[in-house]
């Protein structure tokens, strides 16, 4: 028997931004989506995933975050089931993912995405073969694919990615939980210290599934993503919750958990406007006609929100 919880984080008390705000400013919009789990025994994934795929053409955001579990990796559906690699899923992503295929889309490891793999360049890591930023090309080493910084889409955005597995991984339900240590968190900051501005950190495990150790300034996951100055909000996946888990985290920064994009219908369209964060939900069974850049929902308030109606 599993169980799940939602880690609880204090309150955080938010002094905001006095600037003025800047209404000659576009917002950045961007797409985030978590567990489409696609598979070929359960066509529902495939119809989803395709109804996701045609709405952000529609909507065609300036880049897609997509944090985990991209294919199912199961090849039976009763219990208990043994997980392992099967390249037909990621074969099945990659074409139903082929009419968006002009926007960039920064994809990271699951769980079911990193079944059985023996080692990173190993053959039947298939995520380096089928997506977009972790390749065999650009991926050398342990660092390359656990902590990576890219810049992307016309705004030149800073995303971080965070694949935190160990070689070889196990087969499940061991890789449900994950441990960031200490060279991975040391990787982290590193790469937040080289953000030019506001950064978005993106891994497939909710804060309250990992445990952290400490880097070795003495920071633990959770101090990195919810008290650095860059750290524009920390994006993940993996619970399924029904709608976004809003949580915070030291001096209010904000982690969001996305819904499962197989099993919840949804996924989030995301809007920076001056630097306010807002995870707007889209429900392909119900897609709204549009979103809200400003003001921020309250429980999305960060230290970045403006109040300031000086020019209002």
């Amino acid at each position: 028997v599993g169980l799940l919880w939602s880690k609880k984080t204090p309150v955080s008390t938010i002094h905001s931004s006095s600037k003025v705000f800047n209404k000659l400013s576009d917002p950045l919009i961007f797409a985030h989506l978590s567990d489409i789990h696609v598979n070929d025994m359960n066509p529902d994934s495939i119809n989803s995933f395709q109804t996701n795929v045609q709405l952000l053409e529609k909507i065609s955001p300036e880049f897609i975050l997509l944090t985990g579990d991209i294919v199912d990796n199961y090849d039976y559906n009763s219990f208990p089931r043994y997980g392992d690699q099967f390249e037909k899923y990621w074969q099945l992503y990659q074409h139903y993912l082929s009419p968006i295929s002009h926007i960039p889309i920064i994809e990271i490891g699951g769980n079911h995405d990193m079944f059985g793999v023996k080692a990173v360049n190993s053959p039947h890591n298939f995520i380096l073969d089928y997506t977009h930023s972790s390749t065999r090309q650009n991926t050398n080493n342990l660092k390359d694919f656990t902590v990576r910084s890219f810049q992307v889409g016309q705004s030149n955005t800073t995303v971080i990615t965070m694949n935190p597995f160990y070689f070889p991984t196990a087969h499940p339900p061991l890789l449900f939980f994950t441990t960031v240590t200490t060279q991975m968190l040391d990787w982290l900051e590193e790469e937040v210290s080289k953000c030019q501005s506001k950064c978005i950190v993106i891994s497939h495990y909710p804060s309250s599934m990992t445990h952290s150790h400490n880097s070795s300034k003495g920071f633990k996951f959770e101090d990195i993503i919810g008290a650095h100055k860059s750290v524009l909000a920390f994006l993940s996946g993996h619970t399924h919750p029904t709608n976004p888990t809003i949580l915070h985290h030291g001096q209010g920064g904000l982690e969001i958990v996305g819904p499962a994009g197989y099993q919840r219908s949804k996924f989030g369209i995301v809007t920076v406007d001056n630097e306010a964060f807002s995870w707007s939900t889209i429900d392909n069974q119900s897609p709204a006609k549009g979103v809200i850049s400003y003001p921020a929902p309250y429980e999305q308030l960060t230290p970045n929100t403006i109040f300031n109606d000086i020019t209002n």
